[in-house]
């Protein structure tokens, strides 16, 4: 995600993950931009420990149903 851009109404949906040299989070919201008529939005975020880097991955809408 750019600067400025936030998600409205965002929170973990799970308890952070930690591997040891790296945390995963899972986190969900809501688009605010006026195009995406605040859409859910489920994200996965990557922290490394080591370095401080962090990256963020959109979820596609149906992630859910592929873990099964």
């Amino acid at each position: 995600m750019r600067n400025g851009e936030r998600l409205l109404d965002a929170a973990a949906l799970a308890q952070p993950i930690d591997l040891g040299d790296v945390v995963l989070v899972l986190v969900g919201g809501m688009w605010p931009q006026p195009h995406m008529k605040q859409a859910p939005a489920h994200l996965l975020c990557r922290y490394s420990k080591a370095n401080g880097d962090t990256t963020v991955i959109e979820l596609p809408a149906d992630w859910r149903a592929q873990l099964r």
